[in-house]
């Protein structure tokens, strides 16, 4: 997720997440609202990215609610 390396997740880099890998066939507009409502969720210092662990603390929970 992380496409620029820098330890943080941007909202560009959440918004290609969601659209490549989370649901395709959503429209620009979905995308957008589901990267806003990922960031509400797991940015808790709400410091308009997502650090290592807020990352991987969404991945864990997007995993097990997919079985994974």
């Amino acid at each position: 997720m992380d496409l620029n390396k820098d330890g943080y997740v941007s909202k560009q880099e959440m918004a290609r997440f969601v659209r490549n890998y989370m649901n395709p066939s959503k429209n620009v507009d979905q995308i957008e609202e589901m990267t806003i409502k990922l960031f509400m969720k797991y940015d808790v210092n709400r410091s308009g990215f997502l650090d290592k662990r807020e990352a991987l603390v969404m991945l864990d929970e997007l995993l097990m609610s997919q079985g994974k």
